[in-house]
């Protein structure tokens, strides 16, 4: 009895350390983050909720100092880091890390713009590109619809 107990001990042990590597418990620190990706621009950085389970971060970077082929850039570096492109619709782009990290980049051109769903993009001005930075412990739907059926 003693050694049934020693290997299922073990073996809960053994597990415990699979799972608690999985990539859903990575916490990424959206701050670093976006210093990361964005040290060689001038940006400003607004964190519009930080909470345990959900936060918000808006970088917006002025036109005239981040252009397509810097966005190309940025793309690039979120490839290298891992994040996946979900979608790309009318000057809006949706990346995701895993179902708990977003990141929506918005370049409007025009006055209004909508998401492939039909989604209205908010925005302030046509002069700023913008970088949503999501995370939410429960999820983001687009995010686990597309890990679910990848």
């Amino acid at each position: 009895m003693k050694i049934f107990s020693i290997i299922l001990l073990s073996f809960i042990l053994i597990s415990c350390s699979l799972f608690s590597n999985s990539e859903e418990e990575k916490v990424i620190d959206l701050e670093i983050l976006s210093k990361q990706l964005f040290k060689d621009y001038q940006y400003s950085y607004n964190t519009n909720r930080q909470k345990s389970s959900t936060q918000l971060v808006i970088v917006t970077i002025a036109k005239k100092n981040f252009n397509n082929n810097d966005y190309l850039k940025i793309r690039k570096k979120l490839f290298e880091l891992g994040w996946d492109e979900i979608d790309a619709y009318n000057n809006y782009y949706n990346f995701c890390k895993n179902s708990n990290y977003s990141i929506d980049i918005l370049n409007p051109v025009n006055s209004h713009h909508y998401t492939r769903n039909g989604d209205k993009v908010n925005f302030d001005s046509m002069d700023y590109w913008y970088f949503a930075m999501y995370y939410n412990k429960l999820g983001i739907n687009n995010c686990m619809d597309f890990y679910k059926n990848k």
